[in-house]
């Protein structure tokens, strides 16, 4: 009894130092840590590039450079059909005399031809005249006056006919232009092959891409020209609409999309083929409704900007009036000092 009572003790004892043990073990194991949670983060605000709607100054310019031209040309056209191109005579910007021959086509046997005609007439002027001599009868004298006049009218068709295969200057001038032909082209009748330009008569003219590139031009506006680094003051004297009208098609086509300038105090040295800067003033209008050209927006035929509102973006229509490449005038949905945003 005694030997199992000490058995209980011990195993009591036991438990209690094995009660102790895990109750210390359970006190070393750390604690888990809570879960933080992600800090709060304040969305950046937005960057917007402001521009505020003011008032000023704005114009629509067209800006090109002129070129010093004759205004008086003579276009030479041969008027033969079916003949071949021979070759020109003079050569671009050669200084040419009012008759000279210029170029001409091939003429076959032409000039002998001629050539025996005038022999012949010269024999028909012997005949008439030895009649006339030896006091011949009328009939044969009159006879002799026929012979000699037929030879004299086929003499002077030979020459016109020689004559429409030759150009020639009709003044004294400068070549300013010869097409490119070479010997044996085929010649087309009425077809302009060479210019001559009377170099002391000079103009100013802008012949644009299109003619739709001069819509707005006007006569009577005003320019400014620069030529050889010095400004003058301009005109402009023609514009399509106001062209003279012409039966040469090349030229009636250069002068509907070409604008005649005219300019006050430049120097007498101006030659033909020199150019001049001009800017020509379409429309101005002060106090305009400004603002970037990057404000406006535009979709299916809306205008439109966006303006700032407090924190936030709103779109407006506008309607617009000049244009350019940097500022747009408004004319009717914003106001002055309102803030547009730039795309």
């Amino acid at each position: 009894m005694k030997a199992n009572g000490k058995r209980m003790r011990r195993l009591a004892a036991g438990m209690a130092a094995a009660s102790l043990f895990l109750a210390a073990g359970c006190s070393v194991v750390p604690k888990e840590e809570a879960e933080l949670k992600p800090p709060l983060v304040k969305p950046a605000k937005e960057k917007l590039e402001l521009r505020e709607v003011k008032k000023g100054v704005i114009a629509k310019n067209m800006i090109g450079s002129a070129t010093f031209t004759a205004a008086s040309t003579q276009s030479l056209q041969f008027r033969v059909s079916g003949a071949r191109f021979s070759a020109f005579l003079v050569s671009s910007g050669e200084t040419v005399k009012k008759g000279q021959l210029l170029a001409q086509v091939d003429m076959g046997d032409l000039p002998m031809q001629l050539k025996m005609e005038e022999l012949n007439v010269e024999k028909a002027e012997i005949y008439l005249n030895q009649a006339r001599a030896a006091k011949a009868d009328a009939d044969t004298i009159r006879l002799k006056s026929i012979d000699l006049e037929m030879v004299r009218m086929k003499r002077d068709a030979l020459k016109r006919q020689l004559g429409e295969m030759e150009l020639r200057a009709d003044r004294d001038g400068v070549v300013t232009y010869l097409a490119e032909l070479r010997q044996g082209d085929m010649i087309q009748p009425f077809v302009t092959v060479a210019s001559v330009a009377d170099p002391k008569d000079v103009q100013l003219r802008y012949e644009a891409g299109e003619s739709t590139d001069l819509t707005g031009v006007e006569v009577q506006m005003d320019a400014v020209l620069t030529y050889r680094g010095k400004t003058y003051e301009g005109k402009v004297v023609q514009t399509p609409s106001t062209a003279p009208s012409t039966p040469n098609l090349e030229q009636a086509g250069k002068d509907a999309k070409t604008i005649v300038l005219e300019a006050k105090g430049l120097p007498n040295t101006a030659s033909i083929g020199e150019s001049v800067d001009f800017t020509i003033t379409l429309q101005k209008h002060e106090n305009a409704l400004l603002i970037p050209r990057a404000a406006l927006r535009s979709y299916l035929g809306r205008d439109y900007v966006q303006v700032l509102d407090g924190e936030s973006r709103k779109e407006a229509d506008v309607q617009k009036g000049i244009v350019t490449s940097t500022e747009v005038e408004i004319l009717d949905g914003l106001k002055e000092g309102q803030q547009v945003i730039l795309q």
